[in-house]
């Protein structure tokens, strides 16, 4: 019965006319179109994304070799010498060559495609220019940038290799001398040891791919921490914080001073926040308004005083990147001091007529995607900050050790500053820095814990390279390297049973110390 029912069912069907068929097939297919435009996730906007992608790509196209801490938002550099070549050089000064290594390249792409100058040049890169932090691999978009460890307990504190994700489970990365900057697969750096421990996303959706534009004016400087006034993240919308952070010669640290304000980019001044002429109060990018909030007088002694007669002051005296600024009852100390290539007015800039909070009213920040309106640049000739030398300073005392007798090799002094952009003015007036002492070792079963001090005399280190080894250094067998600006650090992924050797030099904009005295260890279970 149920055979013979189909059977009928069929004939009829057979019977309908061809033209309601093809009808019906029709609306069929005009709902599933209809369904999935409904259910289709909008299309996100990449285009800063892209834009990292595409400056990454034209740096690998070019055939740039892999420099040793080479390259900077501006392009490639000749970098240094590097400690663990695996090459016949190990300086691209003595090929003749500038380049980059996998941080230089991330900054580079990533300033290129959305203008943040935040990413630091070192293993801390991943924490230092703000990002949303992408855990999974299937989460990331093209112009993330994604980074790798060997240990990957380390997580993003502290990484080995950096890189831009292409898309499709592809890397582009400034590799090693033997490479150069390739193209290769998540498994390709697994295959060597590199684990993929996260990405972050330095660009956001519907974003400017362009810089902001520079104006031309000087880096302004905090000797005692050799880093310079910054807008955080080099953004151009309204309440952003300034800070202190490596000088790189971008826009964001590119200060003039006019009428008595210290104008960035094309009409963005550095603002009290809330025209608040209160000790503690932060500063922040503002439109420029000519009130009291936005004058400020540099003086010969290397301050910079508000209208008020407060100091330009960094939070608590830090002299990390990061570090926020703010207005405080003058000290003398070094949080407030200043220099930089600009004279102060031959006569005070004039006071505004009224109150800044019966003149200014502060507006809430716009979306980050949005770049506030600008107008003219008021039309003044432009002075500069005083000069003043650059002041050291000590580190509390360690514990002596014993040492490997050796004399290692010292490299010449840097071509560029580590990190930085050559020329940019970060080491304008300070000395190299002298060789740290008091080179320790501790060993705790499978960690050992490295601690140094650094000497008052010279210049103020910006940050310090390890290096270690299972040779004293004066064979051809495997050298580890690891940048930090502290002055201590664990290394806790060394065998037991092998003895390795230690070493530490000092670096700043001006140059490198010699490396201390070789410590040796043998770690054990």
């Amino acid at each position: 019965m149920a055979t013979r029912k189909a059977s009928a069912f069929a004939a009829n069907s057979r019977r309908q006319p061809l033209h309601l068929c093809v009808a019906v097939l029709l609306l069929m297919a005009a709902a599933v179109a209809l369904l999935s435009a409904k259910t289709a996730p909008a299309q996100a906007d990449t285009s800063q994304g892209q834009a990292i992608v595409n400056a990454a790509q034209q740096m690998e196209n070019a055939g740039y070799p892999y420099c040793f801490d080479g390259g900077n938002i501006n392009g490639p550099t000749v970098g240094i010498n590097d400690p663990g070549s695996d090459s016949t050089y190990s300086n691209c000064s003595q090929i003749g060559k500038v380049g980059f290594d996998c941080t230089g390249l991330t900054l580079y792409s990533v300033y290129q495609g959305t203008g943040n100058a935040s990413l630091s040049h070192d293993g801390h890169q991943a924490t230092s220019g703000g990002g949303q932090v992408i855990a999974n691999q299937s989460d990331l978009l093209p112009g993330d940038i994604v980074y790798f460890d060997y240990n990957t307990a380390n997580g993003l504190s502290y990484i080995d290799h950096a890189g831009i994700y292409m898309g499709s489970g592809n890397v582009l990365s400034a590799a090693s001398e033997h490479y150069g900057i390739v193209t290769e697969s998540f498994s390709w750096y697994a295959s060597g040891g590199l684990h993929f421990v996260g990405g972050v996303r330095y660009w956001s959706a519907g974003g400017s791919t362009t810089p902001p534009a520079g104006n031309g004016g000087s880096a302004v400087t905090n000797p005692g921490s050799g880093r310079c006034l910054d807008v955080t993240g080099a953004s151009s919308s309204l309440g952003t914080p300034i800070q202190i952070f490596d000088c790189n010669g971008s826009a964001a640290q590119q200060w003039l001073l006019v009428n008595g304000a210290l104008q960035v980019y094309a009409n963005e001044c550095l603002d009290i926040t809330g025209g608040n002429l209160s000790a503690g109060t932060r500063v922040q990018l503002w439109s420029c308004n000519g009130t009291g909030a936005q004058q400020w007088t540099p003086h010969a002694n290397g301050t910079i005083t508000t209208s008020n007669g407060l100091c330009l002051d960094v939070v608590g005296g830090a002299t990390g990147n990061g570090t926020p600024v703010q207005i405080m009852t003058c000290n003398g100390t070094a949080a407030q001091q200043w220099a930089g290539h600009i004279l102060p007015s031959p006569s005070p800039s004039p006071s505004p007529s009224s109150s800044p909070s019966a003149t200014r009213t502060p507006s809430p920040s716009p979306s980050p995607s949005v770049t506030p309106t600008r107008t003219s640049s008021p039309s003044a000739s432009p002075t500069l900050l005083p000069t003043s030398p650059s002041p050291s300073t000590s580190a509390p005392p360690t514990s002596s050790a014993s040492a490997v007798p050796t004399t290692p090799s010292v490299t010449p002094t840097p071509s560029a500053p580590p990190g930085g952009v050559s020329g940019s003015g970060s080491g304008s007036g300070l000395a190299a820095p002298q060789k740290p002492s008091g080179f320790t070792a501790v060993i705790r079963r499978l960690v050992v814990t490295l601690s140094w001090r650094q000497s008052a005399a010279g210049g103020k280190p910006s940050r310090y390279l390890l290096q270690w080894a299972t040779c004293n250094f004066t064979s051809d067998c495997q050298r580890h390297a690891l940048w930090t600006s502290k002055l201590a650090i664990s290394l806790d992924n060394l065998r037991g049973g092998h003895r390795y050797y230690f070493r530490v030099a000092a670096y700043n904009a001006s140059g490198r110390s010699g490396f201390t005295r070789v410590l040796s260890a043998l770690p054990h279970r």
